[in-house]
């Protein structure tokens, strides 16, 4: 029975002899793969002992193969450039062919600020891609582990194993947005200057259910916060502060910059609000499936 020369063949050693053929000279060889020249004779003595074949003899000008070797390595290189081929492959994005729904599940305090943008950005990137845009609630994380959602925005969350994170934007500062013609002319608002005031404040499942962070920080300093509306949707908190003298506290990016109905102002440095960190969730099967560390990539220059 013939000698299966496939069983338990490193297949690096296959690449060995490849350079080998092309260089005729072991230390080209050495040069090309990256290791010293003595690692590369020892890889040759074990291609001569798997083949059972000499496969190069010195000849003045350097290695010369035998016909065994001839025939062999020219019907290993199509081999090889197909395996390379496919490979490699697997890393590249057609985003201008690729058909397909990406779902992106983001925190109601980001949506305005992706709005249209959205899809501005991804019809021009993506033509044939459609984009859904969900609003996170509870069972997001399930749905990212499920495999339904592609890819989840929010402030930082604790996770499953089976869940990979990745910021987008560290340190977020907040601020208060107020209509146009508040009350309020400062520059900048300190924590006692909002006690005249009353909130409206976005519930964000898993952060502001039960207290919003405005309460717990005013009332940790025994300022008066009076919270007069909340509610889970973007588009009333958005009216209802268009008409109102409500202040709302959020992330210096909750609008966009062409939002003109709304101030931002600055806390003061001295009673800054908590930082936080904006993070991508999804699932580790895709940390490096290309479409995903595409989306990975763009997210911060959309927020």
């Amino acid at each position: 029975m013939a000698k299966d020369l496939y069983q338990n063949l490193d297949l690096n050693l296959l690449r060995t002899l490849l350079v080998i053929y092309q260089e005729r000279n072991l230390r080209k060889a050495a040069e090309r793969l990256f290791v010293t020249q003595p690692a590369v004779s020892q890889a040759l003595q074990k291609l001569r002992h798997h083949f059972d074949d000499e496969l190069f003899v010195k000849v003045r000008s350097g290695l010369a193969p035998t016909p065994y070797t001839d025939e062999l390595c020219l019907n290993l290189i199509p081999v090889l450039e197909h395996l390379s081929a496919t490979l490699n492959q697997q890393q590249q994005l057609d985003l201008s062919h690729l058909e397909r729904t990406v779902r992106i599940a983001v925190s109601p305090q980001f949506l305005c600020r992706l709005g249209s943008h959205a899809y501005h950005f991804f019809k021009q990137a993506a033509p044939h891609v459609r984009i859904e845009l969900h609003e996170w609630h509870r069972t997001t994380l399930s749905l990212i582990e499920e495999g339904f959602i592609d890819l989840g925005i929010n402030r930082q969350l604790a996770v499953s194993s089976a869940i990979y994170t990745h910021p987008i934007l560290e340190s977020l500062r907040g601020c208060i947005y107020v209509r146009q013609e508040h009350p309020f002319k400062g520059d900048v608002i300190r924590a006692e200057d909002t006690a005249q005031f009353q909130w409206v404040n976005l519930i964000l499942p898993g952060f502001t259910d039960i207290q919003t962070e405005v309460e717990k920080i005013l009332n940790a300093r025994d300022i008066p916060c009076r919270i007069a509306h909340r509610t889970t949707s973007t588009y009333n908190l958005i009216e209802t502060l268009k008409s109102t003298d409500l202040l709302f506290p959020s992330g210096a990016n909750f609008f966009p910059h062409t939002e003109t109905a709304f101030r931002t102002i600055p806390i003061h440095e001295e009673d800054e609000f908590a930082l936080y960190d904006v993070v991508a969730f999804m699932h580790k099967k895709h940390t490096k499936d290309p479409l995903h560390t595409w989306l990975l990539d763009n997210m911060s220059k959309l927020l």
